[in-house]
């Protein structure tokens, strides 16, 4: 790169001067030398600035006819003289000056195109060489990307600034809310590592945010490692200390295993030592699972159904030729094919749901096909018995009823299930939901559901049952309710809990809509959390005493606001608390129980997401890595909406330079540089990545010149 104004204004013997103490390359013959400080330093020098000079004085004739367009408001054709054209002049700017400008404008453009294509493998949890691939991809359709970091190590630096865009904006967040929960869950990774997984829940203005704190590896899985590991990621991840972190914590949430909520050592038992006030949540879409198999332990019919299904799914699962033939007998019965499901797994309530579906809606192909391999004649011994041994079971009218019975119940568990399991459902919206399925589960003791009625219905004369074996249903359908029942509230107490008042605080739904009669309310249910609370409210400078008095205030707006059953299916929390922002102190007790976590599901997401990224083919990712690609997978934008600015910056303020990087290969110097010369020198300077970029730069701006 030439320096124009040097080149052509600078006096020949200063020019041979700079020539002698610079060799070969400098500003004067072509400099391959292209550090922006190094271009800034030499606009700096005593050369540069003479041959300004003399490029003012040389061009007055010309600025002063061209002031009648100048851009500053205070330069006309009346004040524009000899004397002050050059001041109108420097409001041009000098050839450096546009070629900074341009370097920056087109490095950061391609520098944002790859840092997209970085957060796209990232987010999609793709392996990092596809971003080499992915860089040829866009260089064929034209885009012009420049030709630097087009590696799998500028992929990993580019997605480890991305991630830590993310973690800064967290940080803002958690430091500005008043209080926050813990959400903690531990497992094995592929390469049969313990990892601990931490989230945070925290609420402001109303609206409640889960997020991915950290990724924890650990020696052990007891109680002592995993609460050393709590304070460990919010010190280094979120910068909060034990001090802030023991005042702002008010929840914590797991999937009750005794490590976590053991009564004299669990994490749980060691957090509330440091906070007395701590509310304690064992994740209520495990309470569910956990109440469902408990009572299908107390009815012997119901193992044998599971049985059953599971038999049905293997008789098919390990014979092509049976699931062929049965493909053909739904053919002939003019049949949706769903092939049979198992039965089991980690989340009994779906996987036993849909093998149900698939057994009756298949359940005349399914009778069918069994009796041709009963009946046939060319067809193997083994193959005959586990035939008539499903067929037994199967074509029966107390299956068919038994489990259009069941099919019923477990639509009523699902939708809890995944209220539960969906996110943003709050403690309110939680218990609302299960008190829901038990009213319903409740009904189904006394009639019958709507998947047993047309059961009902598509028996004929010969599969119907009779008087007898239809009585003994009843009392049996009507004892698993009971069961069922007695284990749902049992682990869902409804009187006497911390958890059902704040319910009734929370779920707006439930407010009365004419409040004559019912002024007091909640109150009672308001000043037990307040009291719990107490210590914590008082430590984020809430005037406790207020509350009440603000309660009221909100529930009059809320009245007035929201006066009917539509009106009331739309109000939230956050439009509430804007319309009143003189209720500061009901405000905190608000974002303080929305900081609550009902369930630990996030946590699951987040194992299983887990197992996607670091799987057996990268089992090799270090903490660092496997923890920046889970911030990005879980809690950055889609890949559309996803916008590189903030972490470009950040790249571009703490990245590190590297000395003679290809093409250009290192600078030879036939004569040692001096110090005097800093801006000509370049035995101690390096061309950078980012600094090549400018070399097409160059090459174009001189084709225009």
């Amino acid at each position: 790169m030439v320096c124009l104004t040097c080149h052509h204004f600078l006096p020949d013997g200063d020019k041979q001067n700079v020539m002698q103490r610079s060799g070969k390359n400098n500003f004067l013959q072509g400099s391959i030398n292209f550090q922006i400080h190094v271009l800034k330093d030499h606009e700096e020098k005593a050369t540069d600035q003479k041959a300004a000079s003399l490029m003012l004085v040389a061009d007055r004739r010309e600025a002063t006819s061209k002031c009648l367009t100048a851009t500053a408001p205070e330069c006309t054709t009346s004040e524009c003289s000899t004397s002050s054209c050059i001041d109108c002049a420097q409001t041009k700017e000098l050839p450096a000056e546009t070629a900074l400008a341009m370097l920056h404008e087109k490095s950061s453009t391609c520098v944002s195109i790859l840092f997209k294509n970085a957060h796209a493998i990232a987010k999609q949890g793709r392996p990092y060489s596809d971003f080499e691939w992915l860089c040829k991809l866009d260089i064929a359709k034209g885009v012009d990307i420049g030709s630097t970091y087009h590696n799998h190590t500028s992929c990993t630096t580019f997605v480890l600034f991305i991630a830590e865009d993310l973690r800064l904006k967290l940080e803002e967040e958690v430091q500005a809310a008043m209080f926050f929960s813990v959400l903690v869950d531990d497992s094995t990774d592929s390469s049969i590592s313990e990892q601990q997984i931490i989230y945070v829940q925290y609420a402001i203005d109303g609206i409640s945010h889960v997020c991915f704190v950290s990724l924890e590896s650990v020696e052990r899985a007891d109680a002592i490692t995993l609460h050393a590991a709590i304070h460990n990621a919010f010190n280094r991840e979120l910068h909060v200390s034990n001090e802030i972190f023991c005042r702002k914590i008010v929840g914590f949430a797991s999937d009750g295993a005794a490590v976590m909520v053991g009564v004299r050592n669990g994490v749980a038992t060691l957090l509330k030592q440091e906070q007395p006030s701590l509310v304690s949540t064992h994740c209520m879409a495990h309470r569910v699972e956990l109440a469902i198999k408990t009572a299908n332990q107390a009815q012997p019919y119901q193992q044998q159904v599971d049985s059953l299904l599971l038999t049905i799914y293997l008789f098919y699962h390990q014979s092509p030729l049976n699931r062929q033939m049965l493909r053909r007998a739904a053919e002939a019965e003019g049949c949706k094919f769903l092939i049979p499901t198992r039965v089991g797994g980690t989340r009994w309530i779906s996987h036993t749901k849909l093998a149900l579906e698939h057994t009756l809606q298949m359940y005349k192909p399914l009778v069918l096909h069994l009796q041709q391999l009963k009946n046939g004649t060319t067809i193997q011994k083994l193959a005959k018995q586990n035939a008539a041994a499903i067929l037994k079971l199967l074509d029966t009218s107390k299956f068919v009823l038994y489990a259009h019975f069941l099919l019923d119940c477990l639509n009523v568990l699902s939708e809890l299930s995944l209220i539960l399991q969906s996110r943003g459902t709050d403690i309110s919206v939680a218990f609302n939901a299960v008190d829901a399925a038990i009213v319903m589960l409740r009904k189904y003791k006394t009639r019958d559901g709507p998947k047993l009625k047309d059961a009902y219905k598509m028996m004929d004369e010969t599969t119907a049952p009779t008087a007898a074996e239809i009585e003994v249903f009843k009392s049996a359908k009507a004892k698993h309710v009971d069961v069922l029942l007695s284990e749902l509230e049992r682990r869902f107490p409804i009187n006497g809990n911390m958890l059902q008042n704040i319910s009734l605080i929370l779920y707006i739904k439930s407010w009365p809509l004419d409040l004559k009669g019912e002024e007091d309310y909640g109150d009672c249910a308001l000043d037990d959390i307040v009291a719990h609370h107490r210590t914590v409210l008082e430590a984020a400078s809430v005037q406790t005493e207020n509350v009440v008095e603000e309660w009221t205030t909100i529930k009059l707006y809320v009245q007035k606001r929201y006066s009917d059953e539509h009106g009331r299916q739309k109000a939230t929390w956050a439009d509430i608390l804007a319309a009143n922002p003189r209720s500061k102190n009901f405000a905190a007790v608000v974002n303080l129980l929305l900081s609550l976590p009902s369930t630990s599901v996030e946590c699951e997401r987040g194992f299983s997401q887990m197992k996607r990224i670091k799987s057996d083919w990268r089992s090799r990712l270090s903490g660092s890595n496997l923890n920046a690609l889970m911030r990005i997978s879980l809690d950055s934008p889609s890949v559309c909406a996803f916008g590189p600015s903030n972490a470009v910056a950040l790249w571009e303020a703490e990245r590190r330079r590297r000395p003679f990087v290809k093409p250009y290969g290192p600078h030879l110097s036939t004569k040692p540089a001096t110090v005097e010369d800093d801006d000509e020198q370049t035995a101690e300077d390096d061309v950078d990545d980012d600094d090549a970029l400018i070399i097409e730069l160059s090459v174009q701006h001189s084709d225009s010149d």
